[in-house]
């Protein structure tokens, strides 16, 4: 497996999609109990995929989301 996906939905709308791209399952563990310890109410969905572009084609539904890579700027954009 290539990389792990965190996504969430913004607070105000439900359409958009803040994405978290971790290197590893341990690196997504620890932003996993990270973001939980922040915001526990937040609804969270992991996935895992080979790259972004494979996990963009693979949940489309998601539509466009916004990718970020630290824990900090995903937990900003779920203000």
């Amino acid at each position: 497996m290539g990389k792990i996906f965190i996504c969430s939905n913004k607070a105000d709308t439900k359409s958009s999609v803040v994405v978290l791209e971790l290197p590893t399952s341990q690196a997504a563990k620890d932003a996993f109990r990270e973001i939980r310890g922040r915001n526990p109410k937040l609804s969270l969905g992991v996935y895992g995929s080979r790259d972004l572009e494979t996990f963009k084609r693979t949940q489309r539904t998601l539509g466009v989301p916004k990718v970020v890579r630290t824990v900090n700027d995903f937990v900003a954009s779920m203000e």
